[in-house]
């Protein structure tokens, strides 16, 4: 176990923004960024979803939002 080493990128002085990505409950505040999000809706189903005017709307149908989470960003090496 002594010949394990992390990755710079998980340390507090490289913060690429990994952890941010995590779920929350209900919506985001209404100062929150517009743009797309990964929802998961009443029914169970994960799909993305645009953040604009204070609603999340897929195909210009608004949604029902149990949680959301900010779209990863591609990966991208250290």
């Amino acid at each position: 176990m002594n010949n394990i080493s992390f990755s710079k990128k998980f340390s507090p002085q490289h913060d690429n923004g990994e952890r941010i990505l995590y779920w929350r409950k209900g919506k985001p505040f209404a100062n929150e960024a517009t743009g797309y999000y990964l929802v998961t809706l009443n029914t169970g189903i994960v799909v993305s979803a645009l953040w604009q005017n204070g609603k999340f709307s897929h195909d210009g149908n608004e949604l029902e939002v149990i949680a959301y989470m900010k779209f990863p960003s591609p990966y991208k090496s250290d």
